[in-house]
């Protein structure tokens, strides 16, 4: 790097783009440019697939999507000044990959009309959530070279392998700008910040990294642009998590290094608690499946006076506001007055009206002529059909009035009861979007508490309540579907805190059930320091997905060998001596 360089300040956009809509998101960058060019800027930078969205996911298979790509590319390019703008974007290539892919994953600078330089992603990202193998062809970097420096642009997957990095090194980069799409999970954010400062610590060469906010489907991203610079162990995250934003920072040259910093009165920002970070990412995610997916603004809310209902209510208020939320109890004969008041004490603190559907009435006919019909009772001990009848009648009212109101279904069952099947097809399963889907029982009680806090704090869809939202008696009842008189979670189901420590090691660790057998006692009695070590058992559920099922050999603690057939619904169960 040669002295006396001058300065670059670089603006990032941390918008909200949506897959598909490329004119809007184009219109988007132009706005965000000038401002930022109004406010000093001598580089913008916005992240990878910004002007189509991501992920494109099959777009990229039509050629008419990759033309209006590049006609809106054009169209940018037009309104682009001598200060450049850089952004991803999908570009057609030359000739078709091994698997049809017919484009590249581009990234390209925009300067003084037109389109002055383009890079392209070299590791394209699968698995996951991930399929880019599948649409895209692989590529081959550039280095741009502007104001004297010369830029890296490694593109998100790019970054978590080394290859890449140290090819640019080698070819004499100066700094480097990291564009991505790479959605959340818990802890997602701390990785990011390890990897970016081992390359910065190896290279010496200072790192900006500039991510999306927003959510497509599943897919929820976070923000949290931040810079690593060579003389610096931790990231600075000088933009919002989960807002959009403009940002500034500025890359100094001295002597033979550069580093990034920021101007006077910036902000920084710390990634929040795991359950607040869930709780903003299932707002902003609701959000925008919500805004993105169709004309539908509005959504209803089954509520039945339970955990779970209660934390889809408040979430669906923080995501659209309460004037777009349609709250309706519908209780049979089975509903307790405890619950009943639970769900309209919630409604009141909300402020949501709750309306009220009893269909104990619809419930008794229907009983009473399945024994017309077939002369036997619906209604017989060990079996679930009666139970089922009351989530199935409860599922057609809602998807009714959504249709009717014009609204979206949101249902409410959590990560534990979809992992084990427990709920009811065409039932409480009815919906368009589930918050919950990727949130354990045992996570959605401290989200329970979250909310509380932020809703008592003040939140961008409402102002601060002052008081707890969701009732702490509500939160900490004993969990029931109130099918059946007497019915509770936990004659069905192990205890959430067991079943959820299982089930993390099974889906989210990959750990195979005979590991969690042999290794889980030290951390389940870690974990439940009541729980006494020595003999292991299956126990086995039904399941509908043979395809799943897989032969496993386990092993007690004295050494005899079992074969179960086990799935996804299998759970272990730690017995005690």
């Amino acid at each position: 790097m040669q002295p006396d360089q001058p300065n670059l300040t670089i603006a990032v956009l941390q918008c909200n783009f949506t897959v598909g809509d490329v004119w809007a998101n184009a219109r988007v960058m132009a706005n965000g440019y000038a401002q930022a060019v109004a406010n000093g800027a001598t580089l913008v930078v916005a992240p990878e697939h910004a002007l189509c969205g991501y992920p494109p996911k099959d777009n990229l298979r039509h050629d008419a999507f990759l033309n209006e790509n590049a006609m809106a590319a054009g169209w940018l390019a037009s309104v682009i000044g001598s200060v450049p703008l850089a952004f991803g974007m999908p570009r057609k290539a030359p000739r078709a990959g091994d698997y049809g892919q017919k484009s590249y994953n581009s990234y390209v600078v925009a300067q003084s009309g037109r389109i002055v330089f383009a890079t392209n992603k070299v590791y394209l990202a699968q698995g996951g959530v991930f399929d880019e193998w599948r649409v895209h062809k692989p590529g081959t970097f550039k280095i741009f070279t502007y104001n004297g420096l010369r830029i890296g642009f490694p593109i998100c997957e790019d970054i978590w392998h080394d290859r890449v990095v140290n090819q640019m090194v080698r070819k004499g980069v100066d700094l480097f700008i990291v564009p991505n799409g790479s959605p959340e999970y818990v802890g997602k954010p701390a990785r990011r910040h390890a990897i970016v400062a081992a390359h910065v610590k190896r290279t010496g060469i200072p790192m900006l990294y500039v991510n999306h906010v927003g959510a497509q489907d599943e897919n929820a991203f976070g923000g949290g642009a931040f810079y690593v610079n060579g003389s610096e162990a931790d990231a600075t995250v000088f933009l919002p998590y989960w807002k959009e934003a403009i940002g500034m920072v500025n890359l100094t040259v001295s002597g033979k290094e550069g580093y990034f910093s920021l101007p006077d009165g910036t902000e920084t920002y710390t990634v929040s608690n795991p359950i607040r970070f869930m709780l903003d990412a299932a707002v902003m995610t609701t959000r925008d499946y919500i805004l993105k997916s169709s004309s539908i603004r509005k959504v209803v809310v089954a509520v039945s006076g339970g955990i779970d209902s209660a934390v889809v209510l408040a979430m669906a208020i923080m995501a659209v506001g309460r004037e777009n939320v349609i709250a309706i109890s519908l209780p049979s004969m089975h509903n307790t007055s405890t619950t009943k008041g639970f769900a309209q004490q919630l409604c009141d603190n909300l402020g949501v009206q709750l309306h009220w559907w009893d269909i104990g009435d619809t419930i008794t006919a229907l009983r009473s002529k399945y024994e017309d019909v077939f002369g036997h009772p619906l209604k017989v001990p060990g079996d679930t059909a009666y139970e089922n009848t009351q989530s199935r009648e409860r599922g057609q009212i809602v998807m009714a009035i959504a249709n009717r109101q014009h609204a979206m279904l949101l249902s409410t069952g959590n990560k534990s009861e979809m992992a084990m099947g427990y709920a009811t097809l065409y039932g409480d399963m009815n919906g368009g979007f589930n918050p919950l889907k990727t949130i354990y029982k045992t996570s959605v009680y401290q989200v329970a508490y979250a909310i509380n806090e932020a809703l008592a704090n003040g939140n961008s869809a409402n102002d601060a309540l002052g008081y707890e939202a969701i009732p702490v008696a509500l939160i900490t009842q004993r969990p029931s579907a109130e099918l059946d008189d007497d019915q509770f979670d936990e004659n069905s189901l192990p205890a959430y805190p067991v079943l959820d420590a299982i089930l993390t090691r099974f889906i989210d660790e990959g750990m195979d059930p005979a590991d969690i057998i042999r290794h889980g006692l030290s951390p389940l009695t870690y974990l439940y320091g009541n729980v006494a070590s020595s003999t292991f058992t299956l126990m086995k559920m039904d399941s509908n997905k043979p395809a799943m099922q897989q032969w496993l050999k386990t092993v007690d603690a004295s050494g005899r060998h079992e074969s179960y057939i086990v799935s996804p619904q299998c759970v272990v169960e730690v017995v005690r001596r």
